[in-house]
C-alpha cells in the first residue's frame, strides 16, 4: 500500500510538472502572438504539446493560430481584389470593378472599404447611364 501511494504521488507530481511546463510554453505562444510572431508561437505550441500531449489547451492555441493565419490571408485577398477594382475604375470599367467589390462583400459583408467603393462605383454608373438623375438630385 505504501509503495502504491508513493507511485501515485510520483505520477501526480510528474503530471503537475508537465502541466506547468505546458502552461509556460502556452504563455510564450500567447506573447509571440501578441508580437505578431506566428513562427515563434507555433514553436512554443509544439513545445507545449511535446511537454504535455494530453493538454487540450495546446490544441486550442493551435486552432487560434490557424484562424489568425486564415484571417490574414483573407485580408490580403480583400486588399488585392479592391486594388484590382481600383484599377478597373481608373480604366473606366466600373462594371468589372463592381464584380471585384462584390467578391469581397460576399466573403466579408461588413468590409467598410468595399462598401464605400461600391457606393462610388454605383454613383459612377449612374453618372454614365443616367446623368439626368444626378442633375435632378443636385
Amino acid at each position: 500500500m505504501i509503495q502504491f501511494e508513493a507511485t501515485t504521488m510520483e505520477t501526480e507530481s510528474a503530471r503537475a510538472r508537465r502541466t506547468q511546463s505546458c502552461a509556460r510554453f502556452l504563455k510564450q505562444a500567447d506573447a509571440f502572438l501578441r508580437l505578431g510572431n506566428i513562427a515563434g508561437a507555433l514553436d512554443a505550441v509544439a513545445a507545449a504539446r511535446e511537454s504535455d500531449p494530453s493538454n487540450p489547451d495546446s490544441g486550442a492555441y493551435l486552432e487560434r493560430i490557424r484562424q489568425l493565419i486564415n484571417w490574414g490571408e483573407s485580408r490580403d485577398t480583400e486588399a488585392q481584389l479592391l486594388g484590382v477594382a481600383e484599377q478597373f475604375l481608373s480604366l473606366g470599367l466600373p462594371e468589372l470593378a463592381l464584380d471585384k467589390v462584390a467578391e469581397v462583400l460576399a466573403a466579408n459583408p461588413g468590409c467598410e472599404e468595399a462598401l464605400r467603393m461600391r457606393l462610388e462605383i454605383i454613383e459612377c454608373l449612374l453618372e454614365q447611364h443616367f446623368p439626368q438623375v444626378l442633375d435632378m438630385a443636385a
